[in-house]
């Protein structure tokens, strides 16, 4: 990545009191667009047609991994689908932060499709 690829923000990220801040939950960002040297990825193991895809999956991957960004944040990265993207984590063995309400959903879930 490029210094200076992100909009200039004032020096704190921390809110105002009552109003929304650059990193506030209730913002919005605009798409990112990175740029990576192109020999930087030469001899990787990825077919050429599938590296942005591929790309898009690994970095969302290790951001919901390690808590940077939610479940629904990583599964809109990558383009997949909830039970998809969780399908793919678990293939590459890549862990999955799971809190107790997703833990509760997860069941709901299980016994609804149980029904059918």
């Amino acid at each position: 990545m490029r210094a200076g690829f992100l909009p200039d923000f004032p020096a704190t990220a921390k809110s105002l009191v009552g109003k929304p801040g650059p990193f506030d939950y209730h913002s919005r960002m605009q798409d990112l667009t990175i740029t990576l040297p192109g020999d930087s990825l030469v001899g990787a193991k990825i077919p050429p047609r599938e590296m942005e895809s591929e790309l898009r999956r690994r970095l969302a991957a290790a951001l919901f991994s390690d808590g940077t960004i939610s479940g629904a944040a990583a599964c809109r990265m990558s383009g997949m689908q909830k039970a998809e993207f969780q399908f793919w984590l678990g293939e590459r063995k890549i862990p999955q932060p799971i809190d107790w309400d997703d833990c509760l959903q997860d069941l709901e879930q299980l016994e609804e499709w149980k029904g059918r």
